[in-house]
């Protein structure tokens, strides 16, 4: 039992807080008694203490769309309600209205205080910023950080797969997960072509950052399982200059090489550009192996300090959305917010959509698409709309993780006078 004391001029009053085990587990029981003079009063009440019990945990409403799919294995509580509109198989107890849970309370200071990077304003992981390893052919990998972003953090899996190892994000402003191809108003609209052992790539790019781009760097990628150059790069701007050959070997450029343009090509607001890979070279017997109609070669434009990325395709072709993986740091959540929202959008399946530990918005509503998880996820309101394969995992939520308060249900409460 914990008890705390205090006298003052009149009286004094003690506060105990103990398990109630007469009730059950994580059941505590709390009594303050004070003394006025001759008079007496006694408050007691008991608390469930539940925020990290379910594998989702509502403060409001919890929403399985008509679209969605797949399965959920876990107790699943919502103060309101649970909608099951799909076809989820659901595999626990399902709990709605009572009891009222108060939400879990995240101390943000305290993240920002531990975190190990700290990003003003909002901010884009795409695979090709500063903090990723981009040595694999199509995947980008962040490992061993904290990031705390005080605006909102985006995590972009358009153009490469993206992987996070004993990492976790804190976003002051929200998280939210997608797959778009472009990023800062640079977009892919024209044609690419790659069918034979040795050939030159051709595609289109067009500026709508709202102002001239001159670019100095680019590099270009691909997510062949082998060894590939390419030898030059020329660009012509629609209606403007043909600026030739921007860049030429030796040596030859490899996969997501930045090479410096011997040329710093301007492309106006607006203006279209045709961009020629010359002389992409494989082995014959591994192009073979390989479907090369849908192979996906992300480009990134540096225009000084400030980069911009896109993704080539064959035309006609949609892009495939690249895969995320998190893998949480040790004790703690993978995602937090606490007034912003966790949305998720452009993946295919839930395998796309890999996690484990605790996905957290104490204010906000958590919003996927797709969602494979061993942990929980808590939201002030959650819901899916596609294919989901939930799991609680104990091994995975910590109760409660480190900075949380909170997450309570007062089941009862007496006051007696004497």
């Amino acid at each position: 039992p914990w008890t705390l004391t205090e006298t003052m001029t009149d009286g004094y009053y003690a506060v105990t807080a103990a398990e109630a085990v007469d009730i059950g587990d994580d059941y505590v029981r709390i009594s303050s008694i004070g003394y006025c003079n001759n008079a007496s009063r006694i408050t007691e009440l008991v608390v469930y203490l539940c925020g990290w019990k379910y594998l989702l945990l509502s403060m409001s409403d919890i929403n399985f769309s008509v679209t969605s799919t797949g399965k959920s294995d876990g107790d699943i509580h919502a103060n309101t309600v649970v909608s099951n509109d799909g076809g989820v198989t659901i595999h626990g107890t399902v709990t709605q209205g009572t009891p009222q849970i108060v939400s879990p309370a995240v101390l943000m200071e305290e993240y920002k205080n531990i975190a190990t990077h700290v990003i003003n304003g909002d901010y884009v992981f795409n695979g090709f910023d500063s903090f990723v390893d981009t040595s694999s052919p199509a995947t980008s990998t962040y490992s061993d950080e904290i990031y705390y972003v005080t605006g909102k953090a985006t995590i972009n899996c358009g153009m490469r797969n993206l992987e996070f190892w004993r990492c976790f994000l804190i976003a002051e402003g929200g998280i939210e997960i997608n797959s778009t191809v472009t990023d800062s108003g640079v977009d892919y609209v024209g044609l690419s072509r790659l069918d034979k052992t040795q050939e030159n790539v051709i595609f289109q790019i067009k500026n709508n950052t709202g102002g001239p781009v001159t670019l100095t760097n680019m590099s270009v990628g691909w997510d062949l399982e082998t060894t590939a150059y390419y030898e030059s790069i020329s660009l012509s701007v629609s209606g403007g200059t043909n600026y030739g050959t921007i860049w030429t070997y030796p040596p030859r450029a490899g996969n997501n090489e930045k090479v410096t343009l011997t040329k710093q090509p301007v492309i106006p607001d607006g203006a279209v550009a045709t961009i020629q890979i010359s002389n992409f070279s494989k082995s014959a017997t591994k192009l073979q192996k390989q479907n090369m109609d849908t192979l996906q070669l992300p480009v990134t434009f540096w225009a000084g300090a400030k980069s911009y990325q896109t993704v080539v395709l064959k035309a006609g072709e949609l892009p495939i959305p690249g895969k995320l993986l998190f893998r949480k740091q040790a004790q703690y959540p993978s995602l937090i917010t606490k007034y912003g929202d966790i949305t998720e959008s452009g993946s295919i399946s839930s395998k796309d959509r890999d996690f484990d530990g605790i996905i957290f918005s104490e204010r906000g509503t958590v919003s996927f698409d797709c969602l494979k998880i061993e942990g929980c996820v808590v939201g002030n309101r959650i819901q899916f709309n596609k294919d989901i394969d939930l799991r609680y995992t104990p091994h995975y939520v910590l109760d409660p993780p480190p900075f949380f308060i909170g997450g309570i249900a007062i089941l009862e409460w007496k006051e007696l006078y004497y």
